[in-house]
């Protein structure tokens, strides 16, 4: 066997224990990113509504794309969110 198959191999046993394990752990998987995205998305609401109080325009807004950002990246999604929404602002 060369190096590339054996490598192959490594990852293909590799991906089947983890579909296994996602299978197993699936109602985990989506209670954490369900718990991720909705804190994500009061966050979002909550800046916004201090932004709007304070009389600056909220570069980031509560929609579908946000909310699943938020989901899957957690408070580093949130960050990244806000610093593409202000670069976006500033150019």
């Amino acid at each position: 066997m060369t190096q590339n198959q054996i490598l192959l191999i490594i990852i293909g046993i590799c991906l089947i224990v983890f579909i296994i394990s996602l299978f197993i752990h699936q109602k985990e998987i989506v209670l954490r990113w369900l718990i991720r995205a909705a804190a994500g998305g009061v966050f979002i609401f909550t800046v916004n509504l201090i932004l709007n109080f304070l009389n600056i325009g909220s570069p980031v807004g509560v929609n579908l794309l946000t909310v699943t950002t938020c989901g899957v990246l957690g408070s580093p999604g949130v960050i990244m969110l806000y610093i593409i929404g202000v670069y976006q602002m500033l150019s």
